[in-house]
């Protein structure tokens, strides 16, 4: 009974851990970009990546430069 509950603790540290980690990921991302110019809000680890096609990325480019201005940001992965 007490290695099953040890196995459940440990599981439960973990998860928790990993729970934190990710939240202060999200926050950490979240102050670094207030300071940035315009631009799409990115989605944490991914960036803006999965928002811009493989073929003809310049015309998700242009629409974008239509509604944030010339100057915008855009992020990459974060991994």
């Amino acid at each position: 009974m007490s290695l099953a509950m040890s196995v459940l603790q440990i599981a439960q540290y973990v998860g928790l851990s990993l729970a934190l980690a990710v939240v202060v990921m999200v926050v950490r991302d979240r102050i670094r970009y207030r300071n940035l110019p315009p631009g799409p809000t990115p989605v944490p680890f991914v960036g803006n990546r999965h928002q811009i096609p493989k073929v003809k990325p310049w015309l998700q480019m242009a629409k974008w430069a239509e509604e944030y201005g010339t100057l915008s940001f855009i992020c990459g992965s974060n991994l």
